[in-house]
């Protein structure tokens, strides 16, 4: 029986209020040098987890606002930031509902790569075409399919494995992301390795 993710990740956030770290993923440092570049002045992070590229990008200057489904994530997120960032908990497999152009960019570190499917993917890039200002940014990294991980464990559903951690892992191809981007102009698709993992890191203009 697959594990359920909402539980396992605050099962983990709760167990380790540091679990992946205090420094920020070499995808944000990149991704905050775009921003700037473009003059972007405010973010939304979606699955911060406990917050350590929301510090860095709370840092270089950012209005940061934050999406999470697991409740641990949010309140140590409220917890560490207080009033530097505005916190929302939803459950993103539903999509995102912000007001038309309330924000100049949307960034994201691997959060496309947890158990989605297609139609719950297409309809967030939907919401964030509708949230992110005309011109604006959507970055994102996720897994990819030479990663070591993939094809290993329980095929749960599309290109989604469930490791032996019990994390459902979501894995792409460089077809599925150039799918999952129609709709936007794609500046970059770019490979890099975290550790033993391998992502696509994706950068589009709205």
């Amino acid at each position: 029986m697959a594990v359920n993710q909402k539980e396992h990740w605050n099962c983990i956030y709760s167990d380790d209020p540091s679990y992946f770290g205090d420094s920020p993923s070499l995808f944000c440092t990149r991704c905050i040098n775009v921003m700037k570049e473009s003059k972007c002045a405010s973010v939304l992070e979606l699955g911060p987890g406990q917050g350590r590229d929301t510090k860095y990008l709370i840092d270089s200057g950012m209005r940061v606002m934050t999406a999470d489904y697991s409740e641990a994530a949010c309140q140590q997120l409220q917890n560490r930031f207080g009033n530097k960032i505005a916190v929302m908990q939803t459950d993103l497999r539903e999509g995102v509902k912000l007001p038309r152009a309330s924000v100049d960019a949307c960034f994201s570190h691997m959060l496309f790569t947890m158990d989605f499917t297609d139609e719950q993917l297409s309809k967030l890039m939907s919401d964030l075409k509708n949230a992110v200002v005309p011109g604006g940014l959507i970055m994102f990294s996720v897994r990819n399919q030479r990663d070591p991980g993939f094809g290993k464990g329980e095929n749960l559903h599309d290109g989604v494995w469930e490791n032996e951690k019990g994390f459902a892992v979501r894995y792409f191809s460089e077809r599925d992301v150039r799918k999952l981007s129609e709709g936007f102009t794609i500046e970059s698709i770019t490979e890099y390795n975290e550790g033993p993992k391998i992502l696509y890191c994706v950068v589009l203009r709205n």
